[in-house]
This record gives C-alpha cells, structure tokens and sequence, in this order.
C-alpha cells in the first residue's frame, strides 16, 4: 500500500500566545522552509496574512522572549500542540536574560505540516 501525499490542500496554523508570569512574549516567526515564506507576529498582531502550508512542508517557529521583570533572569518558552510533535523540546529556557533584554530567539521548534489544521499555543515566562 502506498500514502499520496496532497500537495494541493492548504492548511492554516493557529497559534496562540499565552504569558505567564513577567516573561513576555517579544515575537514569534514562523517559516515554510518548502515554500519560503515567512509569517511574522509582534505584540499579539500578525504582521503578514495567517500562517499557512500544505501537508509535507517543512515549518520552523522562533520565539523572541522579554524579560520586563526587576532583575536579571532565567526565562523559558514552551510550545504545546495536540495535532504535533516538533523534532526540539518542547521546553527551551534562556538562563541570565538582563532586565529588558530579549532572549533572541529563545525557542525554535520545527516539523513536518500534518494533513490537518495544526494548532499551537506558545506559552512564555520566568523559570520558577
């Protein structure tokens, strides 16, 4: 038995950002490594139309985090899907981040476009 892959189906990417804590979600990034484009999102506004692919693309999501706190920190960034498993950990921390800076970037996760809607919440804040 052989799987066809549909090529020709669009699917849309749905990410959510929630924060937690002081740490602050700067931007996320989103790039189709297949198709070359890239959808941006900044203080919770996308910046390009809604992210898209068809099944067998190849995504990459990168995750800016802020530290607006009072002192210097360990921050993290987590990415939660029940449609995906990216190939990196689904929890990445920046250690030492200074009081306003930006851990650039602090999580980057990457699979293959499932033939399904996919829906991701990335959820950002201070190492407790």
């Amino acid at each position: 038995m052989a799987y066809i892959q549909d090529s020709s189906q669009s699917f849309t990417i749905s990410l959510t950002a929630l924060l937690e804590g002081l740490g602050l979600i700067d931007y996320i990034i989103l790039e189709n490594l297949t198709d070359l484009s890239v959808y941006e999102w900044y203080s919770g506004i996308w910046q390009t139309p809604l992210p898209e692919a068809v099944e067998g693309d190849s995504i990459t999501i990168s995750v800016g985090v802020l530290n607006d706190g009072a002192v210097t920190d360990d921050l993290f960034a987590e990415f939660v899907s029940a449609q995906i498993t990216p190939n990196e950990a689904l929890i990445q921390e920046a250690l030492d981040i200074l009081v306003g800076g930006v851990a650039d970037p602090l999580g980057i996760w990457s699979f293959t476009m499932p033939a399904t809607n996919v829906n991701i919440t990335i959820n950002a804040g201070h190492v407790e």
